[in-house]
C-alpha cells in the first residue's frame, strides 16, 4: 500500500501537479529491483509512474461519470 502517495492525493482535485506529486511520493516508497530475466529497476520505475497516472485518470473519469448519474 502506497501510503505516501495516498497522503499526497488526499483532498486534491487531481490536477497535473497532483499526479506528479503522487508519482514522486510513490517512487520514494517503493523498492524496485532489476531482474536478470525480467524488467530493470529503471523500466519498473518508469512503468510505475505511467500506470499510476493511468489509474488516477481512470478513477477521476469514473468519479465524474458517477457524479453526473447521481
Amino acid at each position: 500500500r502506497a501510503r505516501r502517495a495516498e497522503a499526497s492525493l488526499k483532498g486534491s482535485a487531481l490536477e497535473p501537479d497532483d499526479f506528479e506529486a503522487a508519482s514522486q511520493a510513490l517512487l520514494e516508497e517503493v523498492h524496485l529491483r532489476t531482474s536478470p530475466h525480467r524488467a530493470t529497476a529503471d523500466y519498473r520505475r518508469h512503468l510505475t509512474s505511467v500506470l499510476l497516472r493511468a489509474t488516477l485518470s481512470q478513477a477521476q473519469a469514473r468519479a465524474s461519470a458517477d457524479a453526473v448519474v447521481a
